[in-house]
């Protein structure tokens, strides 16, 4: 009889076997849960119709779209630039996103107009300016 390499861990193949099937079953069933899971969805994309940024969130409870002028949102996002040494104040009023992508479910990367394309903003952050603009527009 030949020899195996799990021979030295005291294993039969039918364990083996079963161990593995099991993994499987349990992976594709958690990749189910995350492909089905529509709470906290979250999408961004520019129209240049509209000459906006369209931000939705949809949570367990509730979805919620802004309308965002780009020159707000990359003003209001602007901690990175400013790291950078680039001021508010310089961004021009017509810019706009070249280039948006998603970076997994939380965050997205933006290639500006203006070529400046160094900063990830996350989900969160998005939607702390997206409230803090609506409702200053409700004022």
């Amino acid at each position: 009889m030949a020899s195996s390499c799990y021979d030295e861990l005291d294993v039969t193949e039918k364990e083996l076997w079963d161990t593995y099937e099991a993994l499987g079953k349990a992976v594709v069933s958690e990749t189910e849960k995350i492909k089905n899971d529509k709470t906290n969805v979250f999408s961004i994309h520019y129209s240049p119709e509209r000459s906006s940024i369209i931000v939705r969130f949809i949570d367990q409870d509730a979805a919620v779209e802004y309308v965002v002028k780009p020159v707000e949102l990359r003003k209001g996002l602007s901690k990175t630039s400013e790291m950078l040494g680039m001021k508010t104040e310089d961004v021009p009023e017509d810019i706009h996103p070249v280039e948006i992508e998603l970076k997994g479910k939380y965050a997205v990367g933006i290639t500006w107009s203006d070529g400046y394309d160094a900063s990830i903003y996350s989900r969160e952050e998005i939607r702390k300016l997206c409230e803090t603009l609506d409702s200053k527009a409700k004022t």
